[in-house]
């Protein structure tokens, strides 16, 4: 992937963010963490995205929780929509 640019959902970082909480994580390990996501550009929120992403999830998730995987998933794919 060298020379390719990654994005992360702010959302996901969110999610991701929880999980130092939810399994009482050291501080090395959440600094870890921490670092990896510098690898990646955190996308910005805008009212378009936030009404394609809902849209999305409401055809695909029809009332199951949403994963993490789903959520990194479609940021990239409603951003392009919402152009």
């Amino acid at each position: 992937m060298v020379g390719k640019m990654l994005f992360i959902s702010f959302m996901t970082v969110a999610e991701l963010y929880k999980w130092p909480f939810e399994r009482n994580w050291s501080e090395q390990k959440k600094e870890g963490l921490v670092r990896f996501l510098k690898n990646y550009t955190v996308l910005p929120y805008d009212d378009a995205l936030a009404w394609k992403g809902a849209e999305l999830v409401s055809k695909t998730c029809r009332g199951r929780p949403i994963r993490v995987l789903v959520s990194t998933l479609f940021h990239p794919i409603a951003q392009e929509n919402c152009r």
